[in-house]
């Protein structure tokens, strides 16, 4: 641990929690660092052991429950997990971690600016969401974690989703989500050129720096998932997730092709 982090961490003191880790499964303190106001703790609550944060964990038991696991992490439920076929469009994070190391059947990718999309960098894809390189009803999970609305055109996306999930399969995904409004555009694509709708809003990127964000969806979201042949419902938080698996203030949402 640095010692920048310290005075956060004594700011913070209140609000850190104990609990088990959804994702490696161990018992452990989740620590919130920041030093300014933390409005929410969706990116928040990081688990000293895997690193992950309160989002990751909701996503990781959404996994459990749509397979029907009976296991409270990742860990755990690793035998059967590495049975199915499962792409995420994140690579380096705490789930990629636990269940991708040596695993032939998890695929994780990023974007990189400098190579070909469907070659590798230090064994990590480079994938397009517009356009998957990927054979048809390949995967039986696709995760994508605030991912989808730095995407030009998400139609694409979700239709490639579709396309390489096989029947049944699941889509779970987090994104930047306004329950109370339809989705607000902020920026398109035209012919390579990005002309802005709204005051530019960017995201931090590990590998990027910062990225543009094309829009925050809204309610709309599940009609427009139906429209590409997936049934969608919301996860969101209870109080009990916050006192269990330090999960707070999040929102998953999990699409299932039908």
């Amino acid at each position: 641990m640095r010692w920048a982090n310290l005075p956060g961490l004594a700011k913070n003191a209140l609000r850190h929690r104990v609990g088990k880790c959804a994702i490696c499964g161990k018992r452990s303190l989740f620590l919130v660092f920041e030093t300014r106001e933390a409005r929410h703790f969706r990116e928040r609550l990081h688990c000293v052991f895997c690193k992950s944060v309160s989002r990751n964990r909701h996503v990781a038991k959404e996994i459990l429950s749509v397979f029907g696991r009976k296991e409270n992490s990742i860990q755990e439920a690793k035998p059967f997990l590495k049975t199915l076929k499962i792409y995420s469009a994140s690579s380096g994070d705490a789930l990629h971690r636990t269940l991708g190391d040596g695993n032939p059947n998890f695929v994780a990718s990023e974007y990189f600016p400098d190579v070909p999309i469907g070659a590798t960098k230090n064994g990590v894809s480079c994938q397009n969401l517009e356009s998957l390189t990927f054979e048809s009803e390949a995967f039986d999970l696709v995760i994508t974690e605030d991912v989808l609305e730095h995407v030009a055109d998400f139609e694409k996306a979700f239709s490639e989703i579709h396309r390489v999930l096989k029947r049944g399969g699941y889509h779970v995904f987090t994104v930047p989500l306004l329950l109370d409004a339809p989705t607000l555009e902020r920026a398109t694509l035209e012919n390579g050129i990005v002309k802005h709708l709204l005051p530019p809003e960017y995201h931090g990127d590990p590998i990027r720096g910062e990225i543009l964000a094309f829009r925050t969806f809204g309610y709309d979201i599940f009609e427009r998932l139906a429209k590409f042949g997936f049934e969608a419902k919301l996860s969101q938080t209870f109080y009990q997730d916050t006192l269990r698996y330090a999960i707070a203030d999040s929102h998953v949402i999990v699409s299932r092709k039908r």
